[in-house]
């Protein structure tokens, strides 16, 4: 009996999980297609003054005890139990996130403390008569002024939209099952709040390696059963006969036929190699669009420079909107020096976008400079990396033309799509994981599991617990 014949858009954590899912069958052959040269997408890690470094922070957790095993299994006891500490910079000063009601009282203030207080009892009594966007979502649950120190500055940063045009999703997905009881519990010490929401998980596990171990370790097991990788490649054009895809022509030349398509690029990218004549169906891809994000690695020559791994930098006058600090990850001694990385959002429209490197060492000093971290004469080095269509953008509207081009997909008997980027979808590793997952299952057992509801905010979403009794604390 003749093999399936699959194909892998993106090497990713979806795309990686979907193919050596489906090389767990004698049944399959895949080719897996990359535009890099390596493996990981987001969550890859590189080589940088010699040590490992990732595409910002990258850390691993699921509710999901299968999603827990299969990463685990790949890295084979080789992760450590981080002990995460973040913070807030917000007005020269430092708050720790979780919030913690000593810190809150001494850095803000007693009076303003005070004011957060009652301006949330004051939404609670007179609470919103609609709520249609990001910012509506926050002030409901929250009050304003909570929602002025501790969200919007970032959240604008990072969408580069004002909050009040965010769509209302990017809440239900991020921060839904965050309440201010969950809050309030914190600030009186978190004894109270045993099952905690993700966004307050104080504990994480992570590659001796750097995050891209995992999916490199996943390279190595694919290519083992006999997958295929093409890098350095895109697709280019899709060959549609009525319901199914025959074939995908790449950048390089080749010609690939295909039995089953599962793709984790971008939607709009993939959509366009269709060479859809409908207008309609045309517009919806024109309507979403993608945030960049431009990293700026520092090797300071200073160690303990915060014992954080990574700040939110919540003031509108610095440019960065998250600093990580890669010493505080995996515990590295004797090198006398420490990576940071400064992390910028753009649009690819943007002038900003286009700025050179220089441009952003200059930015990413400045930034230093006003934060107090360091002197920016301990700077030895430098590198910047651009990451195209890193963030879906949640505008306000973004829903129907993403309904169209679903509605599209559903169409096409042998196409799933997965993944951060190919659902248009703010997932964590662990959620593309298991789209990869369940992809592949669709294949190898005939099912028909709905992709979509991976992330939708149910009860995927209500806890997150660490179970790595066996990994070491750093």
């Amino acid at each position: 009996m003749s093999k399936k014949k699959i194909v892998v858009l993106g090497a990713g954590p979806a795309g990686l999980s979907a193919a050596l899912s489906l090389l767990q069958s004698d049944n399959c052959s895949v080719i897996v297609v990359e535009k890099e040269s390596a493996v990981g997408g987001l969550s890859k890690s590189f080589d940088l003054w010699g040590k490992k470094v990732d595409l910002g922070p990258h850390r691993f957790f699921s509710p999901d005890s299968r999603v827990n095993k299969w990463w685990s299994d790949r890295l084979k006891g080789h992760y450590v139990l981080v002990n995460r500490l973040t913070r807030i910079f917000y007005k020269d000063k430092f708050f720790y996130y979780p919030l913690k009601l000593l810190n809150v009282l001494a850095q803000l203030g007693f009076f303003e403390s005070i004011a957060i207080f009652f301006s949330y009892v004051k939404v609670r009594i007179f609470p919103l008569r609609t709520i249609q966007s990001f910012e509506e979502w926050v002030v409901s649950k929250f009050g304003r002024r909570l929602f002025n120190i501790f969200f919007k500055s970032y959240s604008e940063k990072l969408w580069g939209l004002p909050c009040s045009t965010i769509d209302l999703d990017f809440a239900a997905q991020r921060i839904k099952k965050l309440t201010m009881l969950e809050i309030l519990k914190d600030l009186l010490g978190g004894g109270l709040n045993r099952k905690k929401h993700k966004t307050l998980v104080d504990q994480f596990v992570y590659p001796e390696k750097g995050a891209g171990q995992v999916y490199d370790n996943m390279k190595s097991e694919i290519v083992a059963r006999g997958g295929t990788f093409v890098f350095d490649t895109v697709p280019c054009q899709i060959e549609i006969e009525g319901q199914v895809i025959k074939s995908i022509s790449l950048s390089n030349g080749q010609l690939i036929q295909c039995d089953e398509l599962i793709s984790s690029i971008p939607i709009t990218d993939l959509f366009k190699l269709f060479n859809i004549t409908d207008e309609k169906l045309a517009n919806s891809i024109q309507q979403l669009s993608y945030r960049n994000t431009v990293l700026v690695y520092l090797k300071i020559a200073q160690k303990s420079i915060f014992a954080d791994q990574w700040i939110y930098v919540h003031v509108p006058e610095i440019h960065a909107g998250r600093i990580t600090n890669f010493e505080n990850w995996v515990s590295r001694v004797g090198d006398g020096f420490s990576t940071l990385v400064f992390e910028y959002w753009c649009n690819s429209q943007d002038k900003e976008w286009n700025e050179s490197d220089s441009y952003y060492i200059e930015m990413a000093k400045q930034d230093a400079s006003h934060l107090g971290l360091f002197s920016v004469d301990k700077i030895e080095d430098n590198l910047v990396v651009r990451i195209e269509k890193s963030y879906p953008i949640y505008k306000k509207g973004y829903r129907q033309p993403l309904s169209d081009l679903i509605a599209f997909s559903h169409r096409i008997s042998n196409l799933q799509l997965i993944g951060r980027n190919g659902c248009f979808k703010y997932n964590n590793q662990d959620h593309s994981i298991l789209m990869g997952i369940l992809a592949a299952e669709n294949i190898l057992s005939e099912k028909q599991i709905n992709l979509w509801n991976v992330n939708e905010g149910d009860e995927y979403h209500e806890s997150a617990q660490v179970n790595y009794e066996e990994s070491r604390s750093v």
